[in-house]
């Protein structure tokens, strides 16, 4: 989920006036002597006075500087307007964070219920040893997309509001942008969520893009079926690097176009014209059925092949143990191969990409059976963990209907062209304060500094998200 949110990031690192660590138990529940060390950083630039409010940023599936380079528009936008200071804490078994030794073999203390755990931990030791802040200062959590989960299920009673061990939360409030907020193993309608974007004007896109789009995907799912001549007839149109040469690797390839390559979801609105430059360039190619799609790897790949490379690469990479703050696959893949599911499935023969198109199982380019083969191959995690794990999540934190979610303690951020939506807060359940839609917006829109280019929607929800923190702060 995170690769282009990055690009949109706002540099704060070398404005973060400390550093440090805090021990944590390698497992909240089993009350033993394991701990490890968990990385977290402060900015006391806008800080006014020693009972000033807290703005947590909750790390997500990357090294906290990453993270906060992402939450940091917003955030300290909200830090100076506020005389706020911020601390950043990294997500358990991310960057240096790391949970047994100086390795990534043993990730079993990785866990969603243990990071939230963390941060009733983390805030324990901030307000005492660590003298961060005294105990009569607000603390108000930001996350987004992933850590958006993490942080809102902090604002829950310790170890969930279902089942918890009972402790309140000690977090005056919570910013949840774009958190998908349900463990689900099948995502069948991310593609599918990503073609209605484009066709949407309020996106910057349009009908006639749309369906150029949609067209030229489900050719190329179309070509995945076909056996080695479609293979190489995909990786011509669509300017591979080299052509599949097995049915897992093609499908391996459709999923890397749809994900990494369509993905501009998750770049934020602030950029300028996303999508509208997209459709500019799928509706210029030609007129063969792969072109549309075609012209947008050729702007993402800067005119060079497409390494869309084969499983076993991934596979690989996967397996490496060793510790690289930048580099997250391993984790969060742990994270979703044992709890979260979110597998980017698509049993359709056109490639998910029609409006209510009925699966038909082995008949798309994106089975179960091909994230259950990386999960097993990878990590040695079977294929009915996942689905066991997230039951349980779910059932424990209340999933896109979550406990509490009237209390008024947790704001709620969601764009209606983001194909995460469908995993966040539920548009039929009743939520306080109101779950804020931003019309045309893309994964955590509202976080991205503003600019000249920000659409007045996301101004909007801005404004909203602002008028909620102060009520939490203002809040006995």
């Amino acid at each position: 989920m995170l690769a282009f949110l990055v690009l949109a990031g706002l540099a704060t690192a070398s404005g973060w006036s400390s550093r440090g660590t805090v021990q944590q138990p390698l497992n909240h529940s089993r009350h033993d002597s394991e701990t490890f060390a968990q990385r977290f950083l402060v900015n006391d630039t806008f800080r006014a006075g020693a009972s000033a409010p807290v703005f947590l940023m909750v790390g997500g599936e990357n090294d906290i500087e990453t993270w906060a380079s992402i939450l940091g528009g917003q955030v300290f936008d909200l830090a100076q307007q506020f005389g706020a200071s911020v601390v950043a804490l990294e997500h358990r078994g991310f960057g240096m964070s790391t949970l047994v030794g100086d390795s990534l073999a043993d990730l079993s203390a990785l866990s969603v219920g243990q990071a939230v755990r963390d941060v009733f931990s983390f805030y324990d030791q901030a307000v005492g040893h660590l003298g961060l802040a005294p105990r009569d200062a607000p603390w108000v959590a930001f996350g987004c997309s992933y850590s958006g989960l993490v942080a809102a299920f902090a604002a829950q009673p310790e170890g969930g509001g279902r089942g918890g061990v009972g402790r309140a939360s000690p977090l005056a409030g919570v910013v949840a942008s774009s958190a998908p907020l349900r463990a689900q193993t099948r995502f069948d309608n991310y593609t599918n969520a990503l073609m209605l974007a484009m066709a949407d004007p309020a996106a910057g896109g349009s009908a006639r893009c749309g369906a150029a789009v949609q067209a030229s995907l489900a050719a190329g799912a179309a070509l995945v079926a076909e056996g080695t001549r479609g293979w190489e007839e995909l990786a011509a149109g669509w300017g591979f690097c080299s052509a599949p040469t097995s049915l897992i690797d093609a499908q391996w390839a459709w999923r890397f176009v749809t994900e990494y390559t369509l993905g501009f979801q998750f770049v934020q609105e602030s950029r300028g014209g996303i999508i509208s430059y997209a459709c500019a360039k799928a509706l210029g190619a030609g007129p063969a059925a792969l072109a549309p799609v075609a012209a947008i790897l050729n702007v993402s790949s800067q005119g060079q092949c497409v390494d869309a490379a084969p499983l076993a690469d991934f596979v690989r990479e996967l397996r490496n143990t060793t510790v690289a703050p930048s580099e997250s696959a391993r984790q969060y893949t742990w994270l979703k191969c044992t709890e979260l599911g979110w597998f980017h499935t698509c049993d359709a023969p056109d490639g998910c990409t029609a409006a209510g198109a009925a699966p038909a199982a082995g008949g798309g380019p994106l089975p179960l059976s091909l994230f259950q083969t990386l999960c097993m191959d990878a990590l040695g995690i079977g294929p009915g963990a996942q689905a066991a794990a997230g039951a349980a999540l779910n059932e424990r934190f209340g999933g896109t209907a979550p406990p509490g979610r009237e209390d008024g303690r947790v704001q709620y951020v969601t764009g209606d062209a983001d194909p995460w939506r469908f995993l966040g807060a539920d548009p039929q359940a009743s939520f306080s304060p109101p779950v804020v839609r931003v019309e045309g917006g893309w994964h955590c829109s509202d976080m991205d500094p503003l600019s000249p280019y920000t659409p007045a929607p996301v101004r909007a929800a801005r404004a909203s998200v602002r008028a909620s923190v102060a009520r939490f702060l203002s809040s006995p």
